[in-house]
């Protein structure tokens, strides 16, 4: 009887043991998963904060302010960033979200990651090559990889093939956002 009893107490023990094994195992994998998500988060932030600080100093700089940055990729995993609405900048990555709103209107859009992304402060006073100038208020403000000023001297002058006046990746969004060229 006492065989028994000492492979019962033994069977018992064993299963107890699993089951804090197993209870210690999923509570450590929980927090992992957790620093994980939070690690991903920080990322965007820190994404979106990069973003946000472009278009803060091209708002306190000058008129007509151009300045190219990019914004660096996590590696392995790309997210996904870009402007919407004109107020806000939105990244993500898999199902998570992070949100910044501009504290004024921001036209255009982000390229991308790892590329060359260029915010512009423009004033809406139009110098031509011929240095006439015109001035056309809408134009006015913070536009991101998109400078107005260009695309209207271009299609002013019937010449938006010219890419020392709109670059190639700007053409489709002055049609975009402008309506010109």
């Amino acid at each position: 009887m006492r065989k028994g009893q000492s492979a019962v107490e033994f069977v018992v023990l064993v299963s107890f043991m699993i089951v804090v094994f197993f209870l210690f195992f999923i509570i450590i994998q929980g927090r992992i998963i957790d620093l994980s998500h939070r690690q991903d988060l920080l990322y965007l932030k820190e994404a979106n904060n990069i973003v946000l600080s472009e278009v803060d100093l091209a708002f306190s700089a000058a008129p007509d302010f151009e300045h190219t940055f990019v914004v660096p990729d996590r590696g392995a995993e790309p997210f996904l960033i870009n402007i919407s609405d004109n107020r806000e900048v939105v990244s993500s990555f898999g199902d998570q979200e992070y949100v910044n709103f501009f504290p004024f209107n921001v036209t255009g859009h982000l390229f991308g990651l790892r590329v060359n992304n260029t915010v512009y402060s423009t004033d809406g006073i139009i110098i031509f090559p011929d240095k006439s100038q015109q001035i056309v208020s809408s134009y006015a403000g913070i536009s991101m990889n998109v400078n107005p000023e260009s695309c209207y001297i271009a299609d002013t002058l019937g010449d938006c093939a010219n890419t020392s006046l709109v670059p190639a990746a700007m053409r489709p969004l002055c049609n975009q956002y402008y309506g010109l060229c």
